[in-house]
């Protein structure tokens, strides 16, 4: 009998204690995600080269392959190497490529290789 007493209290205090979860949940979302992009499906964008964006999916495609991962925690040279200058020397790479691509179309060269693992560099024709 005791234990029916209190249904009713308990009842009463579900739909608050819903909404309470709710908000926390809400809040948290709002605070992890960048301001402007909680509800956005636009890629982040880390740097701009000459216009042409550079984004956080280009530098995680990047840091993916693990012989490229691995060059660039040897050339921070300190063990072990933080993620965020692993990050950051990625993206310098990525705008560094960025630069010597947009040049090399500035000067009409042309690269028949792609950045894919299934093709095979070969020389590029001037």
């Amino acid at each position: 009998m005791a234990r029916g007493r209190h249904r009713p209290a308990a009842r009463a205090l579900l739909p608050g204690a819903i909404l309470l979860v709710l908000t926390g949940l809400m809040a948290g979302a709002a605070t992890t995600l960048a301001p402007g992009r909680a509800w956005s499906a636009e890629p982040e964008i880390l740097a701009r080269v000459n216009g042409e964006p550079v984004t956080r999916e280009d530098m995680q495609r990047l840091l993916g392959d693990p012989t490229v991962r691995g060059q660039l925690q040897q050339e921070l040279g300190v063990q072990p190497p933080d993620s965020k200058d692993v990050e950051r020397l990625a993206v310098r790479r990525l705008i560094d490529r960025r630069l010597i691509l947009q040049e090399a179309g500035r000067r009409k060269f042309t690269v028949p290789w792609t950045t894919s693992r299934s093709s095979t560099p070969s020389a590029p024709t001037c």
